[in-house]
Protein backbone atom coordinates (compact mmCIF):
# COMPACT_ATOMS: atom_id res chain seq x y z
CA UNK A 1 0.00 0.00 0.00
CA UNK A 2 1.37 3.88 -1.18
CA UNK A 3 2.31 5.75 2.02
CA UNK A 4 1.08 9.06 2.06
CA UNK A 5 3.58 11.49 1.66
CA UNK A 6 4.18 14.21 4.25
CA UNK A 7 4.11 17.88 4.13
CA UNK A 8 7.72 19.16 3.25
CA UNK A 9 9.01 16.05 1.77
CA UNK A 10 11.25 15.70 -0.89
CA UNK A 11 11.18 13.25 -3.87
CA UNK A 12 13.29 13.56 -7.02
CA UNK A 13 13.71 17.29 -6.25
CA UNK A 14 9.98 18.40 -5.77
CA UNK A 15 9.01 19.26 -2.62
CA UNK A 16 5.67 18.46 -1.02
CA UNK A 17 2.69 21.31 -0.01
CA UNK A 18 0.34 19.35 1.54
CA UNK A 19 -1.15 22.68 3.22
CA UNK A 20 -1.53 24.20 -0.67
CA UNK A 21 -3.62 20.86 -2.01
CA UNK A 22 -4.19 16.90 -1.05
CA UNK A 23 -6.27 14.76 -2.66
CA UNK A 24 -6.71 10.62 -2.23
CA UNK A 25 -8.23 9.32 -5.42
CA UNK A 26 -8.60 5.77 -6.56
CA UNK A 27 -5.91 5.39 -8.54
CA UNK A 28 -3.56 8.14 -6.61
CA UNK A 29 -3.00 10.60 -4.17
CA UNK A 30 -2.47 13.88 -5.39
CA UNK A 31 -0.47 16.70 -4.35
CA UNK A 32 0.68 20.12 -4.69
CA UNK A 33 4.74 20.80 -4.84
CA UNK A 34 7.19 22.77 -5.59
CA UNK A 35 10.06 21.82 -8.28
CA UNK A 36 13.83 22.82 -7.66
CA UNK A 37 13.35 26.36 -9.10
CA UNK A 38 10.04 27.35 -6.99
CA UNK A 39 7.75 26.67 -9.58
CA UNK A 40 4.35 25.06 -8.37
CA UNK A 41 3.44 21.89 -9.77
CA UNK A 42 0.57 18.88 -9.50
CA UNK A 43 2.29 15.89 -8.14
CA UNK A 44 0.59 12.25 -8.23
CA UNK A 45 1.85 9.24 -6.60
CA UNK A 46 -0.13 6.28 -8.15
CA UNK A 47 -1.58 3.29 -6.41
CA UNK A 48 -2.40 2.10 -9.55
CA UNK A 49 -0.59 0.89 -12.14
CA UNK A 50 1.37 -0.61 -9.03
CA UNK A 51 5.08 -1.09 -10.60
CA UNK A 52 4.64 -4.98 -9.86
CA UNK A 53 1.95 -5.73 -12.63
CA UNK A 54 2.79 -6.99 -15.87
CA UNK A 55 1.97 -4.09 -17.83
CA UNK A 56 2.96 -1.18 -15.62
CA UNK A 57 6.03 -0.80 -18.24
CA UNK A 58 3.72 -0.90 -21.25
CA UNK A 59 1.39 1.72 -19.50
CA UNK A 60 5.07 4.14 -18.68
CA UNK A 61 5.76 4.10 -22.95
CA UNK A 62 1.96 4.68 -23.21
CA UNK A 63 1.99 7.95 -21.14
CA UNK A 64 5.53 8.91 -22.81
CA UNK A 65 3.65 8.26 -25.85
CA UNK A 66 0.54 10.79 -24.70
CA UNK A 67 2.92 12.89 -24.39
CA UNK A 68 5.11 13.33 -27.42
CA UNK A 69 1.79 13.53 -29.43
CA UNK A 70 0.63 16.95 -26.92
CA UNK A 71 3.96 18.18 -27.12
CA UNK A 72 4.40 17.78 -30.96
CA UNK A 73 0.76 19.51 -31.87
CA UNK A 74 0.75 23.40 -30.94
CA UNK A 75 -2.64 23.48 -31.78
CA UNK A 76 -3.68 20.42 -29.22
CA UNK A 77 -0.54 21.88 -26.22
CA UNK A 78 -2.84 24.55 -26.06
CA UNK A 79 -6.17 22.83 -24.61
CA UNK A 80 -3.97 19.89 -22.27
CA UNK A 81 -2.37 20.28 -19.02
CA UNK A 82 1.70 19.91 -19.30
CA UNK A 83 2.91 16.97 -18.74
CA UNK A 84 6.49 17.18 -16.99
CA UNK A 85 7.82 14.40 -15.35
CA UNK A 86 7.58 10.60 -14.84
CA UNK A 87 9.67 8.44 -12.67
CA UNK A 88 9.33 6.07 -9.82
CA UNK A 89 10.93 6.51 -6.09
CA UNK A 90 9.29 4.24 -2.79
CA UNK A 91 8.25 1.39 -4.95
CA UNK A 92 5.55 3.64 -6.90
CA UNK A 93 5.17 5.45 -10.13
CA UNK A 94 4.74 9.32 -10.14
CA UNK A 95 4.26 11.96 -12.95
CA UNK A 96 4.48 15.83 -12.52
CA UNK A 97 1.83 17.78 -14.34
CA UNK A 98 1.78 21.72 -14.99
CA UNK A 99 -0.31 23.60 -11.89
CA UNK A 100 -3.44 25.33 -13.76
CA UNK A 101 -3.28 28.85 -12.03
CA UNK A 102 -6.06 31.15 -11.11
CA UNK A 103 -8.73 28.67 -12.81
CA UNK A 104 -11.78 26.92 -11.59
CA UNK A 105 -13.52 23.26 -12.95
CA UNK A 106 -16.72 23.59 -15.47
CA UNK A 107 -18.79 22.02 -12.75
CA UNK A 108 -17.93 25.44 -10.58
CA UNK A 109 -19.42 27.53 -13.88
CA UNK A 110 -22.55 25.91 -14.31
CA UNK A 111 -23.43 26.57 -10.55
CA UNK A 112 -23.01 30.20 -11.15
CA UNK A 113 -24.91 29.43 -14.49
CA UNK A 114 -28.02 28.17 -12.73
CA UNK A 115 -27.90 30.97 -10.13
CA UNK A 116 -27.99 33.57 -12.61
CA UNK A 117 -24.49 34.68 -12.17
CA UNK A 118 -22.47 32.74 -14.58
CA UNK A 119 -20.57 33.80 -17.75
CA UNK A 120 -23.76 34.70 -21.00
CA UNK A 121 -25.27 32.67 -23.41
CA UNK A 122 -22.73 34.26 -26.47
CA UNK A 123 -20.01 33.37 -23.65
CA UNK A 124 -21.04 29.86 -23.61
CA UNK A 125 -21.53 29.14 -26.67
CA UNK A 126 -18.10 30.21 -27.24
CA UNK A 127 -16.92 27.82 -24.64
CA UNK A 128 -18.71 25.01 -26.30
CA UNK A 129 -17.00 25.52 -29.23
CA UNK A 130 -13.24 25.94 -27.67
CA UNK A 131 -14.45 22.40 -25.83
CA UNK A 132 -14.89 21.10 -29.38
CA UNK A 133 -12.48 22.13 -30.94
CA UNK A 134 -10.07 20.97 -27.81
CA UNK A 135 -11.47 17.22 -28.61
CA UNK A 136 -11.20 17.65 -32.46
CA UNK A 137 -7.69 18.45 -31.97
CA UNK A 138 -7.24 15.47 -29.70
CA UNK A 139 -8.86 13.31 -31.77
CA UNK A 140 -6.65 14.41 -34.90
CA UNK A 141 -3.70 13.16 -32.21
CA UNK A 142 -5.40 9.85 -31.82
CA UNK A 143 -6.11 10.30 -28.63
CA UNK A 144 -9.16 9.70 -26.83
CA UNK A 145 -10.17 11.44 -22.92
CA UNK A 146 -11.60 9.02 -21.60
CA UNK A 147 -12.99 10.59 -18.63
CA UNK A 148 -14.70 14.38 -19.64
CA UNK A 149 -16.72 15.89 -16.97
CA UNK A 150 -17.53 18.96 -15.88
CA UNK A 151 -14.30 18.52 -12.96
CA UNK A 152 -11.99 17.68 -15.46
CA UNK A 153 -12.30 20.99 -17.94
CA UNK A 154 -10.32 23.86 -16.28
CA UNK A 155 -11.62 27.23 -16.77
CA UNK A 156 -8.54 30.01 -16.73
CA UNK A 157 -9.91 33.38 -16.42
CA UNK A 158 -9.02 35.75 -18.92
CA UNK A 159 -11.11 38.76 -19.54
CA UNK A 160 -9.40 40.02 -22.71
CA UNK A 161 -11.41 37.41 -24.70
CA UNK A 162 -14.72 36.97 -26.18
CA UNK A 163 -15.44 33.51 -24.01
CA UNK A 164 -14.02 35.22 -20.47
CA UNK A 165 -12.06 31.55 -20.09
CA UNK A 166 -9.82 29.57 -21.33
CA UNK A 167 -10.39 25.62 -21.43
CA UNK A 168 -7.89 23.19 -20.21
CA UNK A 169 -7.97 19.69 -20.22
CA UNK A 170 -6.81 17.73 -18.02
CA UNK A 171 -7.17 14.51 -15.59
CA UNK A 172 -5.10 12.18 -19.02
CA UNK A 173 -3.48 9.88 -17.32
CA UNK A 174 -5.97 7.14 -18.33
CA UNK A 175 -6.64 8.37 -21.55
CA UNK A 176 -6.62 5.78 -24.71
CA UNK A 177 -4.46 6.19 -28.02
CA UNK A 178 -7.05 4.81 -30.61
CA UNK A 179 -4.32 3.41 -32.35
CA UNK A 180 -2.57 1.21 -29.55
CA UNK A 181 -4.57 -0.65 -27.29
CA UNK A 182 -4.63 0.08 -24.13
CA UNK A 183 -1.83 -1.72 -21.17
CA UNK A 184 -4.87 -2.37 -19.06
CA UNK A 185 -6.86 -3.41 -21.62
CA UNK A 186 -7.01 -7.11 -20.71
CA UNK A 187 -6.22 -6.88 -17.19
CA UNK A 188 -10.42 -7.60 -15.47
CA UNK A 189 -8.99 -5.63 -12.26
CA UNK A 190 -8.23 -2.43 -14.20
CA UNK A 191 -11.86 -1.71 -16.51
CA UNK A 192 -11.70 2.05 -18.73
CA UNK A 193 -11.66 5.34 -16.86
CA UNK A 194 -15.05 7.14 -16.69
CA UNK A 195 -17.23 8.87 -14.47
CA UNK A 196 -20.78 8.41 -12.99
CA UNK A 197 -23.31 10.10 -14.98
CA UNK A 198 -21.10 10.98 -18.00
CA UNK A 199 -20.35 7.35 -18.89
CA UNK A 200 -20.76 6.62 -22.78
CA UNK A 201 -22.75 3.48 -23.73
CA UNK A 202 -19.36 2.18 -24.31
CA UNK A 203 -18.17 2.40 -21.21
CA UNK A 204 -21.79 0.98 -19.54
CA UNK A 205 -21.35 -2.18 -22.27
CA UNK A 206 -18.14 -2.98 -20.84
CA UNK A 207 -16.08 -1.96 -23.90
CA UNK A 208 -13.11 0.02 -24.39
CA UNK A 209 -14.35 3.92 -25.53
CA UNK A 210 -13.53 5.41 -28.61
CA UNK A 211 -13.32 8.89 -30.00
CA UNK A 212 -17.27 8.76 -29.93
CA UNK A 213 -16.96 7.63 -26.81
CA UNK A 214 -16.27 11.25 -25.97
CA UNK A 215 -18.28 13.17 -28.07
CA UNK A 216 -20.80 11.36 -25.78
CA UNK A 217 -19.66 12.97 -22.73
CA UNK A 218 -19.10 16.28 -24.31
CA UNK A 219 -22.72 16.40 -26.05
CA UNK A 220 -24.31 16.26 -22.02
CA UNK A 221 -21.76 18.63 -20.37
CA UNK A 222 -22.91 20.65 -23.68
CA UNK A 223 -26.83 19.98 -22.15
CA UNK A 224 -25.83 21.63 -19.09
CA UNK A 225 -23.88 24.78 -20.34
CA UNK A 226 -26.51 25.38 -23.40
CA UNK A 227 -29.97 23.73 -22.69
CA UNK A 228 -31.59 23.22 -19.88
CA UNK A 229 -29.73 20.48 -17.75
CA UNK A 230 -27.92 17.15 -18.22
CA UNK A 231 -30.93 14.74 -19.83
CA UNK A 232 -29.55 11.50 -17.68
CA UNK A 233 -28.24 12.67 -14.64
CA UNK A 234 -29.57 10.22 -11.86
CA UNK A 235 -28.30 8.93 -8.62
CA UNK A 236 -29.13 5.36 -9.50
CA UNK A 237 -26.25 4.44 -11.94
CA UNK A 238 -28.64 1.71 -13.01
CA UNK A 239 -31.07 4.38 -13.63
CA UNK A 240 -28.14 6.17 -15.49
CA UNK A 241 -27.40 2.87 -17.71
CA UNK A 242 -31.25 1.89 -18.96
CA UNK A 243 -31.61 5.61 -20.19
CA UNK A 244 -28.57 6.52 -21.75
CA UNK A 245 -28.93 2.68 -23.49
CA UNK A 246 -32.63 3.36 -24.28
CA UNK A 247 -32.07 6.49 -25.54
CA UNK A 248 -34.31 8.57 -23.75
CA UNK A 249 -33.20 12.34 -24.24
CA UNK A 250 -35.64 14.17 -26.52
CA UNK A 251 -34.21 17.02 -28.57
CA UNK A 252 -32.77 19.63 -25.60
CA UNK A 253 -34.01 23.04 -25.51
CA UNK A 254 -31.41 25.78 -25.69
CA UNK A 255 -31.62 28.78 -23.44
CA UNK A 256 -30.58 30.98 -26.61
CA UNK A 257 -30.07 31.40 -29.94
CA UNK A 258 -26.92 30.71 -32.12
CA UNK A 259 -26.12 32.72 -34.73
CA UNK A 260 -29.83 32.21 -36.14
CA UNK A 261 -32.56 30.18 -36.05
CA UNK A 262 -31.96 27.68 -38.05
CA UNK A 263 -28.25 27.32 -36.67
CA UNK A 264 -29.90 26.80 -33.23
CA UNK A 265 -32.17 23.80 -34.15
CA UNK A 266 -29.17 22.15 -36.33
CA UNK A 267 -27.18 22.53 -33.03
CA UNK A 268 -30.06 20.84 -31.08
CA UNK A 269 -30.36 18.17 -33.82
CA UNK A 270 -26.39 17.44 -33.16
CA UNK A 271 -26.44 17.23 -29.98
CA UNK A 272 -29.54 14.74 -29.44
CA UNK A 273 -27.72 12.51 -32.23
CA UNK A 274 -24.31 12.35 -30.01
CA UNK A 275 -26.69 10.83 -27.39
CA UNK A 276 -27.10 7.90 -29.58
CA UNK A 277 -26.14 4.43 -28.20
CA UNK A 278 -24.51 3.66 -31.34
CA UNK A 279 -21.22 5.40 -31.73
CA UNK A 280 -21.66 4.99 -35.21
CA UNK A 281 -24.53 7.45 -35.42
CA UNK A 282 -22.85 10.33 -33.47
CA UNK A 283 -21.44 12.81 -35.60
CA UNK A 284 -17.35 13.55 -35.05
CA UNK A 285 -16.08 16.27 -32.69
CA UNK A 286 -15.54 18.10 -35.77
CA UNK A 287 -18.85 18.14 -37.42
CA UNK A 288 -20.49 19.01 -33.75
CA UNK A 289 -17.91 21.68 -33.85
CA UNK A 290 -18.68 23.06 -37.15
CA UNK A 291 -22.34 22.89 -36.18
CA UNK A 292 -21.79 25.55 -33.60
CA UNK A 293 -20.68 27.83 -36.41
CA UNK A 294 -23.67 26.94 -38.61
CA UNK A 295 -21.34 24.97 -41.20
CA UNK A 296 -22.51 21.57 -40.47
CA UNK A 297 -24.77 19.71 -42.97
CA UNK A 298 -28.10 18.50 -41.81
CA UNK A 299 -28.22 15.06 -40.31
CA UNK A 300 -29.65 12.13 -41.99
CA UNK A 301 -32.41 10.13 -40.20
CA UNK A 302 -30.83 8.42 -37.20
CA UNK A 303 -30.66 4.11 -37.28
CA UNK A 304 -33.02 2.52 -34.81
CA UNK A 305 -31.49 1.44 -31.26
CA UNK A 306 -31.35 -1.89 -31.27
CA UNK A 307 -32.01 -3.34 -27.91
CA UNK A 308 -30.60 -6.62 -28.45
CA UNK A 309 -27.52 -4.80 -28.01
CA UNK A 310 -28.38 -3.05 -25.22
CA UNK A 311 -26.49 -5.25 -22.63
CA UNK A 312 -22.94 -6.47 -22.36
Amino acid sequence: MARKYKHGEVLKGYTIKRDEFFNTGAFAFSYAAKDKSGRKVFFKQYKSPSIRVDWYRKYVNYQKELKRRIDGDTQLKEFCYEMIDFFEEKKCYHQVFGWVESSEDLSKILEKIKAGRGPDFAQRVILAKRLMGSMAALHNAKIIHADLKPENLQLISDTTILAGYKLVLIDMDFSVLSDETAPWHDDPGTGYVGSPNYYSPEHLRGEAPEEASDVYSCSLILHQLLGTGHPYESEEPGDYKDKALDYQATKPKLKGEIKDSATTTLVADYLHRCLHPNPNERPTARLVRDALNGKAPTLEPAGPVLTSARRP
